[in-house]
């Protein structure tokens, strides 16, 4: 680092110079003091600077108005610019005990964050945006100011299994409000072939009651959105839509209204069951919600019901119920098999449950061949019937009689088994 600095009280200068990693750069400061009206005056110029981001400069020099009576400063219009962006203070900023200032973003564009994202994550497009804030600490209150963003052309791509998975925006428009004790986020955000998001959530009186407000919006929102990310003959269909309004407080917030999950169907290897379009719902009432829905399969249903308590925000409460009959999984090759599921999930802050029954009244297991590594089954085997007392060993019967599958029912954690009939095939 090298500093010069020469001149008098009414006229001198300073120049300063920053060789290191990951910033260098340089500045150059001039001003003049008036001891009398102990105000000083000057201007910074010849500044640029080298960062991770590529380099960064001013436009013009920035003229500097410092009046210590009435403790304010004044920093005249001037631009930052890089090869991906350009921030601007259109006006003099005079800040003091009060004061306003407004900067605009002209230019920012989403690669300047490549040296910040990981390799599997891609940004591009641009985004434009101004600020306008005002203070008064003479004044009880907060600050009053707005912060509006817009991008352009915005797409992202994360790398998910190997597969790239982009989102692209036509709209995406977010801002920020503090007017009149009360702050407001808001958005709009259009998905290229896809559905939409939008809404604003606000806070009044954020430095007392903090009550909430405000609406949460989606429409037609494609779960296909994800299917780059499948192997080839795999896909997701279905469509999210909610309509929700917030209400209560910080401390015990409230949320009224629905949202819905409709024409849902899944078709993947990963899946051991063979989905077809099913839906689901939940309605929301103030600090309480239920949900009602049913998962459809080419064999059996499943229904699901469930409900969750938010009257306690420390001592939140949900559950859900799965129950269905006879739903086929298979699990190629070896493992086809029918089941009952009957089973209630149940979580607080401090404990998960899983409780009920899960009967299996047709199973076929078939192992085509035997692995090298598998080992016979030991001389010294006991088996144990239901009351877990040994059963006595039978004598094998002759091969003709034997049957090619055997009966056994078991409850809860397994379930039966019989010979497979033509109508399972």
């Amino acid at each position: 680092m090298q500093l010069n600095a020469k001149g008098t009280e009414k006229q001198h200068e300073l120049r300063l110079r920053v060789q290191g990693d990951p910033v260098s750069g340089q500045l150059a400061l001039a001003g003049s003091f008036d001891r009398q009206a102990e105000r000083w005056k000057g201007s910074l110029s010849d500044t640029r600077f080298q960062t991770p981001v590529g380099p960064v400069a001013l436009t013009r020099s920035i003229a500097l108005d410092y009046r210590n009576l009435e403790q304010k400063i004044s920093i005249g219009p001037h631009c930052w610019t890089n090869p991906n962006a350009e921030l601007c203070v259109p006006e003099t900023i005079d800040a003091g005990a009060s004061g306003r200032a407004r900067v605009n973003l002209n230019r920012f564009d989403l690669a300047m964050l490549k040296p910040f994202m990981p390799e599997a994550t891609q940004a591009s497009g641009v985004f434009t945006g101004n600020a306008d804030v005002s203070w008064d600490t003479t004044k009880e209150g907060l600050p009053q100011g707005k912060v509006t963003l817009s991008g352009r052309n915005v797409k992202v791509t994360q790398v998910v299994n190997d597969a790239p998975l982009p989102v692209a925006f036509d709209t995406l428009n977010l801002s920020a409000d503090l007017h009149n004790n009360r702050a407001e986020l808001g958005w709009l955000i259009r998905l290229t072939n896809n559905g939409q998001l939008d809404g604003q959530v606000q806070v009044t009186d954020p430095q007392g009651r903090r009550n909430l407000g405000g609406n949460v919006n989606i429409s037609n929102f494609s779960l296909a959105m994800i299917n780059p990310i499948f192997a080839r003959g795999e896909k997701a269909e279905g469509r999210l839509n909610a309509r929700l309004r917030l209400g209560g407080n910080v401390k015990s917030p409230q949320l009224f209204g629905q949202m819905q999950l409709s024409g849902v169907d899944i078709d993947g290897n990963f899946m051991p069951f063979d989905m077809q379009p099913s839906q689901l719902a939940m309605n929301f009432n103030g600090t309480r919600s239920t949900l009602q829905g049913t998962v459809n399969t080419r064999q059996g249903q499943i229904t699901l019901s469930g409900n969750a308590d938010w009257t306690q925000i420390d001592n939140w409460r949900a559950q859900i119920a799965a129950k269905g009959s006879r739903v086929r999984i298979t699990v190629p090759p070896m493992v086809r098999l029918d089941v009952s599921p009957d089973v209630v999930f149940t979580a607080t802050p401090s404990l998960f449950n899983l409780d009920g029954k899960v009967d299996v009244p047709w199973a076929r297991i078939v192992v085509n061949e035997v692995p090298e590594s598998a080992v016979g089954v030991s001389s010294d085997e006991v088996m144990l019937d239901k009351n877990l007392k040994p059963i006595k060993q039978q004598s094998a019967s002759h091969p003709d009689q034997q049957q090619p599958d055997h009966s056994r029912r078991q409850q809860r954690s397994s379930g039966s088994l019989r010979p497979e009939s033509a109508s399972d095939r």
